[in-house]
């Protein structure tokens, strides 16, 4: 079993552990909003581990000033990106959608399967992003594929 298989399991009983816990626990409104967080953060952390795709002007742009975006993640942008103003890592699925896939799971092993199946992060240009965000497809995304599409973002 790889690295990734054995993190995506170790992530996945971290995830399923605050679910009970929001299942079981009498919560505040406040706890309950930071156990939400902390399951959006871990689904973040396992993402920045996931190979990930990149949109055919981002790789362009890459490629012009000397970047290889296929082996990188989040924490590495500002290496060669300072600012964070020329790319933006993007969840294909959202993060919310995948924490409510997550809320809904029985078990680990089903959030084992929530995050192989939708974890999938894509290095697109803020342009891009931004056009996403425009047409109303920043944190509800119920068609990746669509929203892509709309935007005129293709995978390379």
């Amino acid at each position: 079993m790889s690295n990734l298989e054995e993190l995506r399991k170790v992530f996945a009983k971290a995830i399923h552990s605050k679910v009970l816990a929001i299942i079981t626990l009498e919560l505040t409104e406040k706890e309950r909003s930071r156990m939400n967080e902390s399951i959006s953060d871990d689904i973040r952390k396992y993402s920045d581990l996931i190979p990930p795709w990149i949109s055919k002007k981002a790789k362009e742009k890459a490629r012009k000033i000397g970047i290889d975006l296929s082996g990188n993640g989040w924490h590495d942008q500002t290496k060669f990106d300072k600012s964070r103003k020329i790319f933006h890592f993007e969840h294909f699925y959202t993060v919310k959608s995948i924490r409510e896939k997550c809320l809904n799971a029985m078990s680990e092993e089903e959030i084992v399967g929530v995050l192989d199946r939708n974890v999938k992060i894509i290095w697109i240009l803020k342009d891009e992003d931004k056009k996403l965000t425009e047409l109303g497809h920043k944190s509800n995304r119920e068609d990746p594929e669509g929203a892509y599409k709309e935007a005129g973002i293709e995978i390379a």
